[in-house]
């Protein structure tokens, strides 16, 4: 089964966190935006806009993306797209998932926080990693194949009217 750019995402963002212990990702202030809030966010603000604004997207805390997501499902006319990202733990998977987007990601080389995973004190921390993105990876597929149909009703489909 082919797994969509934001099951992708979802699961990179699963795998990033779960190499970053909690502490440090509150320390270094990454908090990654909910896929179901990011779309409503989008929704929202694509509603106020009107359907024939072209996007001028810019995202200066990017992560892996969820609000540039949510963006692309909701297929708006993006003209431009920019995000920047200080943790290359995080800018650097999201570079290579959205590199044929069109999306021009910066990473702030001054930050000084790197993504390196030779670890002298833990040698096995790849072998490890690598397990573990294979095994979210079939979880995922597992999941995404057992959920049922969704079928999304417009709006308009939604009112209900009293005679």
């Amino acid at each position: 089964m082919h797994m969509t750019v934001e099951q992708v995402r979802v699961s990179l963002q699963k795998t990033l966190d779960e190499g970053r212990s909690a502490q440090l990702r509150n320390r270094l202030g990454q908090f990654a935006t909910p896929a179901h809030l990011a779309r409503d966010v989008v929704r929202c603000g694509l509603q106020l806009l009107g359907p024939e604004v072209s996007i001028r997207f810019l995202d200066p805390a990017f992560g892996t993306g969820s609000f540039y997501s949510a963006l692309l499902e909701a297929q708006a006319r993006v003209s431009t797209a920019a995000g920047f990202e200080i943790d290359s733990h995080y800018g650097i998977p999201a570079i290579e998932l959205w590199r044929e987007s069109g999306l021009q990601l910066t990473l702030d080389k001054r930050s000084g926080i790197v993504n390196d995973p030779n670890r002298a004190d833990d040698p096995e921390y790849v072998v490890r990693l690598i397990g573990q993105v294979i095994t979210v990876s079939l979880e995922t597929m597992k999941i995404v194949k057992a959920l049922p149909e969704l079928i999304i009703q417009s709006p308009a489909e939604r009112i209900v009217t009293e005679d």
